[in-house]
């Protein structure tokens, strides 16, 4: 079974891998109605490693993992996997030669158990009805290989599944049978620090085992910590490809964004001491006694995992959901906020 024992410790630099990229991007662009999602792209995608792509909103990522994952067909250019040409009619054909893609959003069962969920699409049958001993056989085997057999017990129903199960649900997917590449969308976006880890861990057991890894995220920190190489796409067109172990968060940066950070914000003086909103032991069905206040020229942040109602306080605030106990105040006046009308009033 697999085990953790540096919870946050940086992996030391690993040489890259020799051999030629398993699957090789050559020339791809798509276009859409206004916007050239993705112009002239050349990669190679190679096994064994743990390749980032990383780039701002609209950089072209997700429509480079769709033509990897055949959800879209590229305009122009040519995929090759392990030398053959690939020509996708949809991701069923690619998932027969070995690519997977786990997108952001698990797409999870609810009215069934963690087996059928895993084997879905395969389930083994006897006699036309579902085998579930055998099933069930396949299924442990296979979370035992990968150390998952204590984290996603088998009886559990989809909608009982946390944010972290959900995600192993997917990636067992992918790996139900034989993966030559895997990409993972922004997989840590719902994680705690200690599910992170857990899925780092799943991530560079499959590196080791020759399994080329995409990884795509927003967060420069975890693609420093994780991965081998980084990929940054920016206005559809590959700016450059570098080892991790040779960027630092600023440099990413300039070369999502084209610049620094301090051409592009520069600094200003602090907020005022003077409180426009304040927030005094709020309470509704989500809530209970929030206080908090912003000053003038302040930018405020609420962080949470989903679920820990960062969106519905914004709404009670708001009016647009009600409030149970507490107060609002703007410039020192309570405020009655009943509905989104009173609020913009």
């Amino acid at each position: 079974m697999m085990t953790i024992t540096e919870t946050n410790a940086v992996p030391p630099p690993r040489k890259e891998p020799s051999q030629p990229g398993v699957l090789e991007i050559r020339n791809v662009s798509k276009a859409f109605p206004n916007v050239q999602a993705l112009n002239n792209v050349s990669l190679d995608i190679r096994p064994g490693e743990i390749l980032a792509f990383m780039g701002e909103n609209g950089a072209g990522k997700s429509t480079l993992l769709k033509i990897i994952n055949g959800d879209y067909q590229p305009d122009a250019g040519t995929l090759t996997l392990n030398g053959q040409r690939l020509s996708f009619s949809g991701p069923r054909d690619a998932h027969k030669t070995g690519i997977r893609v786990v997108y952001q959003e698990p797409e999870i069962i609810p009215g069934v158990d963690v087996a059928e969920n895993i084997w879905v699409g395969e389930l083994p049958k006897r006699y036309g009805v579902i085998d579930r001993r055998q099933l069930r056989t396949k299924v442990r085997h296979s979370l035992a290989e990968h150390g998952f057999e204590d984290v996603l017990p088998l009886n559990l129903m989809g909608d009982q599944l946390s944010t972290a199960q959900q995600q192993i649900v997917e990636i067992m997917r992918a790996l139900k049978s034989k993966v030559r590449v895997l990409a993972l969308d922004e997989p840590t976006s719902s994680l705690t620090d200690q599910e992170v880890d857990q899925l780092f861990a799943l991530i560079r057991q499959l590196r080791d085992e020759g399994v080329a890894i995409i990884y795509v995220s927003h967060r420069i920190k975890e693609i420093l910590r994780l991965c081998d190489r980084v990929a940054v796409l920016r206005d559809g067109s590959l700016v450059d490809v570098k080892p991790a172990a040779e960027l630092t968060e600023a440099e990413i940066v300039r070369l999502m964004v084209g610049r620094s950070l301090s051409d592009i914000f520069h600094r200003r003086p602090a907020g005022t001491e003077r409180t426009v909103l304040q927030v005094d032991h709020l309470s509704s069905n989500w809530h209970r006694d929030v206080s908090f206040h912003i000053n003038a020229g302040e930018v405020v942040g609420f962080a949470g995992l989903v679920g820990a109602g960062r969106t519905e306080l914004a709404k009670v605030i708001f009016g647009d959901q009600p409030k149970t106990g507490g107060r609002v105040l703007l410039d020192g006046t309570d405020v009655s906020i009943r509905r989104p009308d009173d609020a913009i009033a």
